[in-house]
């Protein structure tokens, strides 16, 4: 167990947390709407130490900068076209975001449009697709598609880029190593990996490890109430195959950095901490599930009742985890798992936590109108506090990580 000390309630601290905290203004003329023509000319911003020496790169330097015998996490979520613009039998615009298959063509979505109820039916525009509405509760519903619907879907761009999608964008908010089809938004961190980038890394020695999260149109929601205690998280899926296990377990246990590829891979790698946590806890005495779910405030819960100095060490949650899977080849969890500041990350090793954060149209609106990135590592780390900001002028988030010693 890790030793640390121990301070008052994490629970009522995050709960605490003024939203208005995390507005600040930001103008549409720092939003870019294209990526760059080449995904590694990116610019590559690199924080050291606390407090943060700040170093400007270029993306293509990423290979040289990542530390020796590091482990790189990402996520090889794809983003499906979700976005289905439709017209009501009465004429009236409609549109269907999907979110989430059910099977058998039965699909969770959120739809646009006034008096859409359960019986009704929307017909793709342009033609060709129809939604039929089995359920409704506010713009949640559940929804049965029938026709060619990739063909009249779009690729649902953020809210805050200003244009329809287009062709360009079936490749361009898409990550090269893209695998398993489930998001609606952009691992974006991953955006600015090149193929040549990749055989660099592998050429440098750096192992590669994908997990999935499948992002969900929550991530473009903004914070609900006064304080984040209000605010209710959305869930995502992510996914975590034996062998990622197996390779993650080894490296912590070696105590070599592992570097997480954008908050998603983050929101990953520590659900999968706080299941192994919350098995140690029961005394393992269940088999991991199908899904195992992680509610947004149980980690800080467990931290309340366990105290810092009980909770598992990475090694020991991530053997917690293993060990439970006898009849499973995958961890799947549906997490909701919300990190505001006080939140200590688990999943740091001996020598580094390194954490890539990167965005096309998050993190670089704040630096220039081009592609930027943030790189930061943190060295010998027992803490780190992550802001989230909100800009209600767009309605998109950044995240900047830094250090607490």
């Amino acid at each position: 167990m890790r030793c640390a000390t121990v301070t008052k309630s994490f629970l009522r601290r995050a709960q605490g947390v003024l939203a208005a905290h995390y507005d600040y203004p930001l103008p549409a003329s720092r939003i870019a709407q294209r990526p760059l023509a080449e995904r590694g000319a990116s610019k590559l911003l690199v924080a050291r130490g606390t407090p943060a020496s700040v170093t400007d790169h270029q993306f293509s330097e990423l290979p040289a900068l990542l530390p020796a015998g590091c482990l790189l996490v990402r996520n090889d979520s794809r983003v499906i076209r979700a976005r289905i613009r439709a017209r009501k039998s009465t004429g009236g615009a409609a549109e269907v975001f999907l979110q989430e298959p059910l099977g058998n063509g039965v699909w969770r979505c959120m739809i646009g449009g006034r008096r859409v109820r359960a019986g009704d039916t929307l017909t793709s525009v342009p033609p060709g697709a129809a939604a039929d509405v089995l359920r409704r509760e506010g713009r949640d519903a559940v929804v049965r598609l029938r026709g060619a619907v990739d063909a009249v879907a779009a690729m649902p761009l953020p809210p805050y880029i200003a244009r329809d999608a287009d062709a360009r964008d079936d490749v361009d908010y898409q990550t090269v190593y893209s695998r398993a089809a489930g998001s609606v938004a952009a691992p974006t961190a991953g955006l600015h990996v090149t193929q040549r980038l990749e055989r660099e890394l592998a050429a440098r020695g750096v192992q590669v490890a994908d997990v999935t999260l499948h992002v969900g149109a929550g991530t473009f929601a903004p914070l609900g109430g006064e304080l984040v205690g209000q605010h209710t998280m959305h869930e995502e899926r992510a996914c975590v195959r034996r062998d990622v296990l197996d390779v993650l377990l080894a490296q912590v246990r070696a105590g070599l950095p592992v570097v997480a590829m954008g908050t998603t891979s983050v929101r990953t790698l520590e659900s999968a901490y706080w299941l192994g946590a919350r098995l140690l806890r029961d005394g393992q005495s269940d088999d991991v599930g199908v899904v195992e779910r992680l509610d947004q405030w149980e980690p800080y819960e467990l931290m309340d009742k366990l105290g810092v100095d009980g909770l598992p060490t990475p090694t020991e949650a991530l053997n917690g985890v293993v060990n439970s899977m006898r009849d499973v080849e995958s961890l799947n969890i549906a997490t909701k798992l919300l990190i505001v500041p006080s939140y200590p990350f688990q999943m740091y090793v001996t020598r580094y936590f390194c954490v890539l954060c990167a965005s096309s149209s998050n993190l670089d609106v704040l630096q220039s109108v081009s592609t930027h990135s943030l790189l930061t590592f943190t060295s010998r780390s027992r803490h780190c506090s992550c802001w989230w900001r909100r800009s209600r002028a767009v309605g998109t988030s950044c995240a900047v990580y830094t250090t607490m010693h």
